[in-house]
């Protein structure tokens, strides 16, 4: 029953993974892959509201996200990255951060 529920959830977490893949004009992820593969544990982090992120930063991201969207996103996530590197770092935690998909 438990591993039913998780087969539901799985493919509902896809199905929204691609929606928001199309709208930011990327490629899914292949979650049957990750489930195959023989990886260590990792954390995905995907920011779903990075435009709100960065309006709480700067009043220019609002307006520059209608004409450059990616550029506030690869912002975004890149201060992510360095929030949550020196957080980490502050608990003890060794981390490896690295950021895919921004190019």
């Amino acid at each position: 029953m438990r591993l039913r529920a998780q087969q539901v959830l799985l493919a509902e977490l896809q199905l929204e993974q691609q929606t928001l893949a199309k709208a930011w004009q990327s490629q899914p992820i292949d979650f049957e892959h990750l489930k195959r593969a023989s990886i260590e544990p990792l954390i995905c982090i995907k920011i779903l509201n990075p435009v709100e992120l960065a309006s709480k930063e700067s009043v220019f991201a609002g307006p520059i996200s209608s004409v450059a969207p990616d550029v506030i996103r690869r912002k975004v996530y890149k201060r992510t990255g360095d929030i949550l590197r020196e957080e980490l770092q502050m608990k003890g935690v060794q981390t490896e951060i690295q950021l895919y998909g921004l190019d």
